[in-house]
């Protein structure tokens, strides 16, 4: 008889569960703030019906690169109020938020200082919604620290509560990074306040993918920049990003003139008319196209090549 992916495990603890060791070979945790039985203490987080309250303790209690997986369960909230309000610091673990719409697990960030801090390698953190709410706005949404080589972000949902609860910088990469993954994420501002950047890089980074994100906001800096230091085949693929601001100089894009990468298929709009969309002298530009006119479609930018014969 063949054998199958499938088979019985039971934490210490724990219920009996039949899973799929190809998704989950390590241990199983939930988290629900709003389970009438949720606690963070010993004998809870093993059971949807008995979930941890918060995301941070859960992470605690994962194992390193065992492929542990916490599951933030439909309706889950937190305020955040420190940089390592949620910090995720154990490698090689998975975070993942169940439900869609309202329902995604949420993070409301309520102080200046509110942040998620990814600081360990190689993690997951895939469909949860973090809420900029604090007046004179959040300083960072996520802060990604050089530990955290390897770790990708996805289907995350980023928006602001008015403009004067914004994020002034929505993900901040720390340099020297290497093979990070941010894609399928939902970052959507409002119009007016003091935005800077949607993506930062502090320096350097090598081999990381930035793909088929949407960012709308108002931003007086670069939306994506990795001007500080030189990006190495970094690949920036089918983004649509939209700035809104009238009256900084700022690209859509913004590579270091020394950067090396693959940039395809984004669509850029900026609006202001003499503003340039993408930059960036040593990258390969395919198929990107830009606009800084409303009312415009948009043309190839950069400019088509002459040089084939």
């Amino acid at each position: 008889m063949g054998k199958s992916a499938l088979f019985v495990n039971k934490q210490p603890g724990g219920m009996f569960e039949v899973v799929d060791a190809s998704k989950t070979p390590g241990n199983v945790w939930f988290v629900n703030s709003g389970a009438t039985y949720c606690s963070d203490t010993a004998g809870y987080g093993q059971n949807p019906d008995k979930p941890f309250a918060t995301l941070d303790y859960a992470i605690g209690k994962c194992t390193a690169n065992q492929n542990d997986t916490i599951y933030v369960l439909p309706g889950h909230a937190e305020s955040l109020t420190t940089a390592i309000g949620v910090n995720v610091d154990v490698a090689g673990i998975r975070i993942i938020g169940i439900g869609q719409g309202a329902l995604i697990p949420k993070f409301s960030l309520t102080a200046a200082e509110g942040s998620i801090t990814l600081a360990a390698a190689n993690c997951l953190i895939e469909n949860i919604w973090l809420y900029s709410s604090f007046t004179t706005g959040v300083t960072t949404g996520i802060t990604w620290a050089a530990t955290a080589t390897g770790t990708t972000i996805r289907k995350i949902k980023m928006t602001e509560a008015t403009n004067d609860k914004e994020f002034l910088t929505w993900i901040s990469v720390a340099t020297a990074i290497t093979d990070i993954t941010i894609e399928d994420c939902y970052l959507q501002g409002i119009i007016g306040g003091t935005d800077a950047n949607a993506i930062i890089f502090a320096g350097t980074s090598t081999n990381c993918q930035i793909n088929r994100n949407y960012i709308y906001g108002d931003f007086s800096g670069d939306v994506i920049d990795h001007n500080t230091g030189a990006s190495i085949t970094l690949r920036c693929e089918n983004n649509r990003i939209v700035n809104m601001d009238t009256g900084a100089a700022g690209d859509c894009i913004s590579l270091k003139s020394d950067g090396t990468g693959y940039l395809t298929g984004n669509y850029g709009f900026y609006n202001k008319n003499d503003a340039t969309i993408f930059t960036g002298a040593a990258a390969i530009w395919h198929q990107n196209y830009g606009s800084n006119t409303l009312g415009d479609s948009g043309i190839l930018f950069p400019a088509a090549s002459a040089a084939i014969p």
